[in-house]
């Protein structure tokens, strides 16, 4: 059983992410609550309250 580098590798190294240039180019509810895809949050409840910091 040998090192293999991949088995040692971050998460952000092992899944694409865009990130955008400036804050002024995200677009999206500026208030109340969201919920995203599996796909985007998988480690924990996909819903976020905007109007609630605590929840960020």
């Amino acid at each position: 059983m040998g090192w293999h580098p991949h088995r040692w590798s971050r998460h952000a190294d092992q899944r694409p992410y865009v990130v955008a240039d400036r804050l002024d180019d995200l677009q999206g509810p500026p208030r109340h609550a969201v919920s995203l895809d599996r796909q985007l949050d998988w480690s924990g409840p996909a819903r976020y309250d905007l109007d609630n910091p605590a929840c960020w």
